[in-house]
């Protein structure tokens, strides 16, 4: 995915929201993967928000 769509996902609340380091946005590896493990494989049900339990 493109970092456009990426950055509207995470404007969207669809993606877990950076952290911030100084002034730069860093993103938790494991939140990342969390979030992704809950995704559907393609062709299945559509994901819940579960991730961010």
């Amino acid at each position: 995915m493109s970092p456009v769509t990426f950055d509207k996902l995470v404007k969207d609340g669809v993606v877990p929201a950076p952290k911030k380091l100084y002034s730069f946005k860093v993103w938790d590896r494991n939140e990342l993967d969390t979030f992704a493990d809950h995704l559907p494989h393609d062709g299945a049900a559509a994901p819940d928000d579960s991730w961010s339990d």
